[in-house]
């Protein structure tokens, strides 16, 4: 037997059909059970006790007769194949689908809470839906959990969130001259709406995750810059504007090292941000970031990397930070903060001191896959970035090229590695060391009009001793950044063990040409 169709009319003459297989069929009992069934047949949620039959024995519509909920269903009057003319038919079940009026719902259901006439957008939210988020500490708002029993609070949020999903794009995605939206005004109520246990908080969770996947919902206004937004912890407080994914951040203090600050309802603000990742709707705007301290998204979360605070990081900030490296820029990678240090040296710190003792803020190995994500994606970048390498620090891209040039070299010997691979070496090193030659050249000429002198007379000499000695600089700086991307450049390339390489880049140790890296002869031109 296959599927079968169930029809009714609405009061506008409209013919509302659903198609159901048998096993459906045979679910459909009593009116009750077709009531939600015909709620979602035109795509909305819409709860059931929204959704009236009324049938109809004659012509007049005098005689309209509701059904009732555990009545039996008029077959009659619902199968397509005893109907082939619903406006004709003898028998013709109408369907009516009420107003979503939350007010009227809340004064129905909490009588000893006084609702105000204009507590929630009119009738169906659709007008100033910004309304439905606003001042969380409203008493009907705040002491629901308490005054609605539970079945009430479910058939509460159903509504709510019908209300929500039912919006029109044009609403979903307007934008006030400060950048905030409607999406921001959620976030900012999660902040605040701390009350009720995990039943409230899941609702509201599975509510503004489905909103954040609405299909409608532009890229625009999720990485609208909000001016003067709430959030959590005094260092996000401190900037001028801020995406809406850093509103659903972790609260931090001023000082580095110190313990998380309030950070709102975290339970349902993580998984609203991860929503938020899943749409893919994230630009690379938002992902690159960069706050007044020098912190990056990966920054902000990693700091401060101790065991004393590593229980306050979530699982989801894990996730958050895999996320972020992979679509991370090259230069916010290799980026150092106010206190000197790149992302890398605050995961590889955590990858060091969790283990799986620590069973608070393991997270089956969590942070050591952080640490191998970031790394991998720096490698990577160093491939395929030409742009970002123009931007990036002298120092630190001089360190990376004298890497590249140490890893070369290992296919000198054709049994170190395939042609394949050492195609994709050259080719990145290839591009640097045209990106290093030309600056260095800059840099060159800088330091003769300066009267810096060099070693020797020659020019190309003289532009290497440049790149030996911001090599040897930008390993100084974090030394142990690089030879993390050493080690996991060898590991890429499933290298046997490298021989010895010297700051300045040089396989084997130096030569006299490049003693500025060793301080064997010249001082620094910068000492």
């Amino acid at each position: 037997m296959g599927t079968q169709t169930i029809q009714v009319m609405l009061l506008s003459g409209e013919v509302l059909q659903r198609r159901l297989s048998p096993a459906e069929l045979a679910h459909l009992q009593t009116v009750q059970d077709l009531k939600a069934c015909l709620a979602s047949a035109d795509g909305s949620e819409r709860p059931a006790w929204l959704v009236k039959l009324l049938l109809q024995t004659t012509t007049g519509e005098a005689d309209l007769v509701e059904l009732q909920d555990d009545e039996g269903i008029p077959w009659s009057a619902v199968m397509a194949s005893h109907a082939e003319d619903c406006g004709h038919a003898k028998d013709t079940l109408r369907c009516m689908f009420v107003d979503a009026d939350m007010a009227e719902f809340c004064r129905k259901h909490a009588p000893n809470i006084e609702v105000a006439h204009d507590a929630w957008p009119n009738v169906d939210g659709r007008a100033y839906p910004r309304k439905m988020f606003e001042q969380p500490e409203d008493p009907w708002k705040a002491h629901i959990c308490s005054q609605i029993p539970l079945d009430s609070i479910n058939e509460f949020f159903a509504l709510w969130r019908f209300i929500l999903l039912g919006l029109p794009s044009h609403a979903i995605n307007a934008c006030e001259e400060d950048g905030s939206s409607l999406l921001t005004c959620m976030l900012v109520f999660c902040l605040q709406f701390t009350v009720g246990g995990k039943v409230i908080h899941d609702h509201l969770a599975r509510m503004l995750v489905d909103f954040v996947k609405r299909d409608d919902l532009e890229s625009t206004t999720v990485n609208s810059f909000v001016r003067g937004a709430p959030c959590g912890g005094y260092v996000l407080r401190q900037e001028l504007a801020l995406p809406n994914l850093w509103l659903c951040l972790r609260g931090k203090h001023l000082q580095r090292g110190c313990r998380s600050s309030w950070s709102g309802n975290r339970q349902v603000l993580e998984q609203v941000a991860a929503a938020l990742i899943e749409s893919g709707k994230i630009s690379p705007e938002v992902w690159n970031l960069v706050l007044r301290n020098g912190d990056t998204l990966l920054h902000y979360i990693l700091e401060p990397a101790c065991i004393e605070h590593a229980s306050e990081k979530s699982e989801f900030e894990a996730s958050l930070c895999t996320a972020a490296a992979k679509h991370a820029s090259l230069l916010t990678l290799l980026r150092a903060n106010s206190d000197g240090h790149m992302a890398l040296g605050y995961a590889q710190e955590l990858a060091h001191i969790v283990r799986p003792r620590h069973r608070d803020c393991y997270y089956d190995g969590a942070w050591q896959s952080v640490r191998d994500d970031i790394l991998h994606n720096m490698v990577c970048r160093c491939f395929d970035s030409e742009e970002e390498l123009w931007k990036l620090p002298f120092d630190e891209l001089a360190s990376i090229t004298s890497i590249l040039r140490a890893t070369a070299s290992r296919y000198d010997n054709p049994s170190n590695g395939t042609s394949e691979q050492g195609a994709v070496v050259s080719k990145g090193l290839g591009t640097m060391t045209k990106i290093v030659h030309s600056r260095a050249v800059a840099i060159r000429m800088q330091w003769l009009k300066m009267g810096w002198r060099f070693q020797t007379l020659d020019a190309e000499q003289q532009i290497e001793e440049v790149v030996a000695h911001h090599a040897a600089q930008g390993r100084k700086q974090n030394d142990t950044v690089f030879r993390l991307v050493e080690n996991s450049m060898m590991e890429s390339f499933r290298f046997a063990e490298p021989p010895p390489l010297s700051q300045c880049g040089v396989v084997g140790g130096c030569d006299e040409r490049c003693c500025l890296c060793c301080d064997r002869s010249l001082p620094s031109p910068y000492s």
